[in-house]
């Protein structure tokens, strides 16, 4: 079986253990923008170099910012800059899309909303209405 490469982008703490988690599951996994339990974890790759050969790409919940940058601390990724570095063919996992899931699937990669998801927005209904 070919080995696949996970791409874990930015966000918060559940985008530091979901690449823990693949991680110990034995997957290649590069990180980018990512936060661990102590703060930002020092930049050693591009963001090109991370989604070079990523088959599946985890982004954040929401994946984006207001202003239309990935949801990352101490890095300003635009929308179409990500696009641009994705391979085609890459599943694409990460939340509130919106139109540039359209985007991606016109460039040829399979982008999954989570919250688009039935199981997933009924999931995501009662931490969210607990927080308000």
């Amino acid at each position: 079986m070919e080995r696949k490469t996970f791409a874990v982008l930015g966000g918060d703490l559940r985008q530091y253990w979901v690449a823990r988690g693949l991680k110990e599951q034995g997957y290649a996994v590069k990180t980018f923008a990512l936060t661990d339990p102590d703060g930002p974890l020092p930049q050693t790759q591009t963001l090109q170099m991370v989604l070079a050969e990523a088959d599946y790409v985890i982004l954040p919940v929401p994946a984006f910012t207001g202003d239309g940058t990935l949801n990352a601390q101490g890095v300003e990724v635009d929308r179409e800059t990500l696009l641009t570095a994705l391979r085609p063919g890459a599943w694409v996992f990460g939340g509130k899309l919106g139109s540039w899931a359209d985007a991606a699937a016109d460039h040829g990669m399979h982008p999954v909303d989570y919250l688009a998801l039935e199981e997933m927005a009924v999931a995501n209904a009662i931490p969210a209405a607990a927080a308000i």
